[in-house]
């Protein structure tokens, strides 16, 4: 989870409650990107991932945007063998998933899956399609994107100013198989953060972090693994 506005302090008063009523054993971790550079939601959930780890060995990990508030205790926060995208029904969006295959909002994995699919891409920096590369990767790793139904996965989204959606985002994604093996968990350069502060807070454990500089030049990936204009509409309209 990351915060961005003070408003969104509101999920962490709204999670708190379904999770003990869903009587879960959890701990939760904002992660928060300093300063006023780019934002890149792929390599915070990255580092959420890893700093998390630092404390103790979770086996199954909720990676969830702060401005969405589930509206019912039936949506179970917990993983299994598959990828488990729990926000299948939002009210900016009537209620819908976007496409068929987005897997933006809120996520559950377990552990080994996620570094099966070397977790997020690190090279998105802007709003936008850093979700779809994940869904792509865990399409391709021949796991399941599985929601719960509509009635279910309800969730209200936190009115907040919106990110300035990245440069070459779309290009980018043409590019994802050349660099999904490379760009992620595994990347020791596009991983490289700082860590600006810790508080461990009674409702939550808060991270600040410095995510460096967005390289002069976007990883688009090699072009001759560039996935084809067909693979791109089918991704979005199967």
């Amino acid at each position: 989870m990351r915060l961005g506005n003070p408003d969104e302090y509101v999920s962490l008063w709204w999670l708190h409650p379904m999770l003990q009523r869903q009587q879960l054993s959890y701990r939760i971790f904002v992660i928060e990107q300093a300063g006023d550079k780019a934002f890149n939601r792929g390599k915070l959930l990255n580092v959420g991932y890893l700093e998390a780890m630092k404390v103790d060995k979770f086996d199954c990990f909720v990676f969830q945007d702060a401005d969405l508030l589930p509206e019912t205790d039936k949506n179970l926060y917990m993983c299994d063998s598959q990828a488990r995208h729990l926000a299948s029904a939002i009210n900016e969006m009537r209620y819908h998933v976007m496409f068929y295959n987005y897997a933006g909002g809120v996520i559950a994995m377990n552990r080994e899956n996620f570094n099966r699919i070397n977790g997020y891409s690190n090279s998105y920096w802007g709003w936008g399609n850093e979700d779809d590369d994940f869904s792509a990767r865990i399409l391709e790793s021949g796991l399941l994107l599985t929601r719960p139904p509509e009635h279910i996965g309800r969730y209200k989204m936190v009115r907040h100013v919106k990110q300035t959606r990245s440069d070459h985002g779309n290009e980018m994604f043409l590019g994802w198989r050349s660099r999904w093996m490379t760009d992620g968990l595994s990347d020791p350069v596009g991983m490289n953060y700082t860590q600006v502060q810790l508080q461990e807070l009674h409702l939550y454990t808060h991270i600040t972090v410095n995510l460096g500089d967005p390289p002069s030049e976007m990883r688009l990936g090699n072009p001759d693994e560039f996935v084809s204009i067909w693979w791109f509409l089918r991704f979005y309209f199967p």
